[in-house]
């Protein structure tokens, strides 16, 4: 028998959402840096690396937004956010090997999860979002998102040509 989920649907501010994503890159990034200090394969250290730059890259661009002083009264707007649609940050994170010993198409997977939990996240968020200034925010930043996943997914495939 199926348990059912109930979802309970709660409140943050879209400064508080966004932080929460700031600080997954973040989480990210250190992870990767972990795993690239610890790498002996010169071809997953190069990976490593621009899985890592990829992650503070976004971190740095979204925490550059949320300290525009003219955004604060934007980012004071409350959202409707369900816990349970999607595991936290540290949940997801969590769940993830994220070793020097991964091989490169498993590098690969591991971009493309970490990739697509943030658009995941956004496009969630994407939806409850009633202000039209803020909906445009948060969907340039899932572009920003989708953008950089492709050029991930591109990197990655250089790599394992060399």
């Amino acid at each position: 028998m199926e348990r059912e989920v109930e979802l309970v649907q709660t409140y943050e501010t879209a400064h508080d959402f966004m932080s929460s994503i700031v600080d997954f890159h973040a989480q990210a990034a250190q992870r990767l840096s972990a795993a690239q200090e610890q790498c002996n394969d010169e071809r997953n250290t190069m990976a490593l690396c621009y899985l890592h730059d990829y992650q503070q890259r976004m971190q740095q661009s979204l925490a550059h937004y949320l300290q525009d002083s003219e955004q604060h009264q934007l980012l004071d707007t409350w959202l409707p956010f369900s816990l349970n649609a999607e595991p936290t940050p540290d949940e997801f994170l969590s769940t993830l090997a994220i070793e020097s010993t991964l091989s490169a198409t498993d590098l690969l997977k591991l971009g493309q999860a970490l990739a697509d939990y943030v658009v995941s996240v956004l496009e969630v968020a994407s939806a409850s979002i009633d202000s039209l200034r803020l909906s445009v925010v948060v969907n340039s930043l899932l572009m920003q998102e989708s953008n950089e996943r492709k050029k991930l997914t591109r990197a990655m495939n250089s790599l394992n040509e060399i």
